[in-house]
């Protein structure tokens, strides 16, 4: 994966992480990186 890749995903993940709302379904891992 390059390196733009990683960086989104930790972008996703801390926001994910603040917001404290985490996906219940495989699907929901896969779409983090969507925007609202």
């Amino acid at each position: 994966m390059p390196w733009e890749g990683w960086v989104s995903w930790g972008r996703a993940m801390l926001t994910k992480a603040k917001e404290k709302d985490w996906p219940h379904t495989s699907f929901g891992i896969i779409s983090l990186g969507l925007v609202k």
